[in-house]
């Protein structure tokens, strides 16, 4: 009896929460010419990237010590158009 009520116990302690993916580096595409959903265009702009969603856009953004830079220099970008 005691180990019945033992192993019901067990299954009644609750479980530790789901861990989601690992988080992501963040991805900098700079020197583009991006062109944003609302405003005019943006020529040598950035865009920033972490754990799958864009995080910034403009000309001047906060890039984290551990992005990975790429420097697409003369392409276009839409981030609306972004499937990462």
């Amino acid at each position: 009896m005691k180990f019945l009520v033992l192993a019901i116990c067990l299954l009644l302690l609750p479980s530790p929460p789901p861990q989601g993916p690992p988080a992501k580096a963040a991805l900098v595409l700079t020197n583009v010419r991006v062109y944003p959903v609302s405003g005019p265009p943006i020529d040598g702009g950035s865009v920033l990237i972490e754990n799958g969603k864009i995080k910034a856009v403009g000309k001047s953004i906060s890039i984290p010590s551990d992005a990975k830079v790429l420097d697409l220099s003369g392409r276009v970008v839409i981030p609306g158009l972004i499937d990462v």
